[in-house]
């Protein structure tokens, strides 16, 4: 229980962002995409001549993810720019999703307390 407590702040900390960059910022799916290209990326080029080589392979294709994840295509800049404004009040939308999060912590506590697994 202590130890869900203690990361209730860090799992709900995309919350504290705009609502249109939750879908993209709540889950370590850009992350897992990335392993995934430099692994595809990696099995063609299957020998490299180098760790030099390997490193450029992966800076090339961090950049390429950068580039796709600054583009309008995920987040704008203008909702960037959003950012750094002062907090004003904040929206009801937030607050229901804090509220469900706050649920899905409490059930996890509660499982946790009772050792099942949730289905």
């Amino acid at each position: 229980g202590a130890l869900l407590e203690d990361a209730e702040a860090d799992a709900l900390a995309y919350l504290d962002y705009p609502a249109e960059h939750r879908r993209r910022i709540r889950t370590n799916n850009v992350q897992e995409r990335m392993n995934r290209e430099i692994k595809r990326r990696s099995r063609v080029v299957q020998v490299f001549p180098s760790p030099e080589s390997m490193l450029r392979l992966v800076g090339a294709v961090c950049a390429e993810q950068d580039e796709d994840w600054s583009s309008r295509r995920y987040i704008s800049p203008e909702s960037m720019l959003r950012l750094a404004e002062p907090a004003g009040p904040e929206p009801v939308e937030s607050e229901a999703s804090r509220r469900r999060g706050l649920m899905i912590v409490e059930t996890a506590m509660e499982l946790a307390g009772t050792g099942r697994r949730a289905a």
